[in-house]
């Protein structure tokens, strides 16, 4: 029924969950995000509707005219008609019956199982968070043969994220550096710092769990600079990283749901710890299993100076919390 704009092999793939029969109510208003999305990376958009009756409005005259107001009739190349039930069978068999390059799956059920590191969950609407976490995701295939092996002194680099009973999820900006005067100094990493996670992981046998935006190293086909540099840095040490997070949104959107997302699917997981040195909005149920790794001062002038880095009083927290021994305030 529809033309593939771009007749290339393995093109990227959209799939975009349609649940309203009033399409509009889906964007938040800002339907170009998804247009922009496609056009980016030369997407071809598959649009999976939870209804028969959705499915033949999107194909009718009043789906194509607002496909066409919403600049995206150029990019659709089929419409899915599903039942939760069946949603995920159904599209891992349109990927086995497609050649296509990267990615993402935008849909209202919580598929990461699946499909992991290709999906993005949608609360409400497809607004410009969810557009980003959307990009990141085909920009940087997270679990991908790209992800999970990264070359460096002659052989691959294994992330080995199953299996594990204590966690440690690190942020690296901020935690094992000021991210302020040492680090504009060029002091990227702080060896002390490094030396204190040594010390957490001694006494806890906790594995290490990229949390950072740092983890994006191991997404690109290049070397990575900043990553090697942590990798040398963590070798001193004996130090690993055995994985990372999913690549959804980095910062104060993603951040939580990324955890939380990994933590979802290791039930057998014993224990965990958050060492970040920003607050963000969405902890909550994970607040009692964070360290914020910065200390709040009064200078002088009588303001505010925040010092960050993972300091031995940091390091004590994180071990208590991991050894159970986490009655105190975190």
């Amino acid at each position: 029924m529809f033309e593939d704009y771009n007749q290339d092999a393995k093109k990227n793939m959209v799939f975009f969950a349609v649940r309203a029969m009033d399409f509009s109510k889906m964007f938040d208003g800002a339907p170009y995000r998804l247009s922009n999305l496609c056009s980016k990376f030369k997407a071809n958009l598959v649009a999976v509707c939870d209804s028969t009756d959705i499915k033949v409005k999107l194909e009718g005259e009043i789906g194509q005219e607002w496909l066409k107001g919403a600049y995206l009739d150029e990019y659709i190349t089929d419409i899915l008609d599903v039942t939760c039930a069946e949603r995920t069978n159904l599209i891992q068999k349109y990927l086995d019956t497609h050649e296509h390059g990267e990615y993402a799956i935008i849909d209202y059920e919580e598929l990461e199982p699946s499909f992991p590191g290709h999906t993005v969950y949608l609360s409400d609407v497809f607004d410009e968070s969810a557009a980003n976490r959307a990009w990141k995701l085909l920009q940087y295939p997270p679990f991908g043969e790209k992800s999970r092996k990264y070359n460096i002194r002659g052989g691959d680099y294994d992330l080995i994220d199953d299996g594990i009973t204590k966690a440690i999820f690190l942020d690296v900006d901020g935690v094992l550096n000021d991210d302020g005067k040492r680090r504009s100094a060029g002091e990227i990493i702080c060896p002390e710092y490094v030396e204190n996670l040594a010390w957490i992981v001694e006494e806890t046998g906790a594995e290490i769990i990229l949390s950072s935006s740092w983890r994006y190293g191991f997404a690109r086909e290049e070397k990575d600079d900043d990553l090697q540099m942590l990798l040398d840095e963590f070798a001193k040490y004996h130090l690993r990283i055995a994985g990372i997070t999913p690549l959804y949104m980095n910062g104060p959107w993603g951040r939580p749901y990324e955890i939380r997302t990994w933590l979802a699917f290791r039930p057998k997981l014993e224990s965990f710890v958050i060492l970040d040195d920003d607050v963000f909005w969405g902890w909550r149920w994970l607040s009692d299993r964070f360290v914020r790794t910065a200390k709040i001062k009064t200078n002088r002038r009588g303001r505010q100076d925040i010092e960050d880095g993972l300091t031995r009083d940091f390091a004590q927290r994180a071990i208590d919390i991991l050894n159970g021994k986490d009655n105190e305030t975190c």
